[in-house]
């Protein structure tokens, strides 16, 4: 109704084309954070890494000028891709299908002044990405299955993109094709994090282990 929603530390431009971003999604970037504490990405940088900083400060010279070690898969209005921009001050590539979604996250992009650690790009997930190039792939994809997307309440089946939610028949239609594309693009030890519905943790635990993901955790929101 407003166009705008809050989302952490920003007030994000919304519209028909982007999921509203819920603030379970929220804790989704918490993890990020809390893993890139214990496993900064500058330390594989070189030559001459910064040194690393006990907080996720966005003061670490030199990172915003680093390629993207970290994707953002289905973007939609940015709010992944900018918190995580904002907070930890690294740069992060944000991917999605839609160009109207993707507009409105270039205009989300440029209100947080977050033009130049932001790079945006139109891809079906992460096609065309180099294998071995990242560490780090962060999504909330489409995962409402079919019987649910049939119920789904006016205020989000009539304002909301379909394509967004609709994860097919099982709700997993879409996280069975990420899960190895993850796999593909990250570099060792480099990880994925995916919110998904509440009983399907199960069964994205075995398509990571099947996608050759040697860890796997789970964590209720």
């Amino acid at each position: 109704i407003l166009g705008r929603a809050h989302f952490r530390h920003l007030v994000l431009k919304v519209s028909p084309a982007v999921l509203i971003p819920r603030p379970e999604t929220e804790e989704l970037v918490d993890f990020a954070l809390d893993i890139l504490r214990v496993r900064p990405l500058w330390e594989s940088l070189s030559p001459d890494p910064p040194v690393s900083s006990p907080e996720l400060s966005g003061k670490v010279a030199g990172l915003s000028q680093q390629e993207p070690l970290i994707a953002d898969v289905g973007t939609g209005s940015g709010a992944i891709a900018l918190s995580l921009a904002a907070e930890s001050g690294l740069s992060i590539l944000a991917t999605d299908m839609s160009a109207e979604a993707l507009t409105v996250a270039a205009a989300n992009r440029t209100a947080a002044g977050l033009d130049d650690r932001v790079e945006l790009r139109r891809a079906d997930l992460l096609a065309n990405i180099a294998a071995a190039s990242l560490r780090m792939v962060v999504s909330n994809p489409p995962y409402v299955n079919g019987a649910d997307l049939a119920a789904l309440a006016p205020d989000v089946a009539c304002f909301e993109p379909l394509t967004a939610l609709d994860g097919g028949e099982d709700g997993l239609s879409v996280i069975r094709r990420l899960i190895p594309e993850a796999a593909r693009v990250l570099l060792p030890g480099g990880t994925v994090l995916l919110e998904v519905g509440h009983d399907q943790a199960a069964a994205v635990v075995k398509l990571a282990e099947e996608a050759g993901f040697a860890l796997t955790r789970t964590r209720k929101d």
